[in-house]
């Protein structure tokens, strides 16, 4: 599966905060849609039916989109320091299946 451009944005900028994550090569094996957010999947991350991370998330960036009234946040989790689900999240009730419109900041930033 290939990144949405939320996704990548938002890997890019967890990577830049975080730059020995830049040595993982991600590959993306499933992607659940929520409703109000999306689960994406890394291979050699654990499955979808096993969510035992067993580190702490990175917080990723904050959203911002006309799409999505109060905008969202984003979550990369990890197994043995590698990453194993992306979680992206709207502080709303609804996450839309595409968003190609959308400002990423960081909320240390404000």
């Amino acid at each position: 599966m290939v990144p949405t451009m939320l996704e990548a944005a938002i890997l890019e900028s967890i990577t830049q905060h975080n730059p020995l994550l830049r040595s993982y090569r991600l590959e993306i094996v499933a992607r659940d849609w929520t409703g109000v957010g999306c689960y994406t999947y890394f291979r050699g991350g654990g499955s979808t039916q096993d969510q035992s991370w067993d580190r702490p998330a990175l917080s990723g960036p904050q959203i911002q989109s006309d799409a999505m009234q109060w905008g969202g946040g984003s979550l990369l989790w990890l197994v043995e320091g590698r990453p194993a689900c992306l979680e992206i999240y709207a502080y709303g009730n609804h996450f839309p299946k595409s968003l190609e419109s959308f400002t990423l900041f960081n909320a240390k930033a404000m």
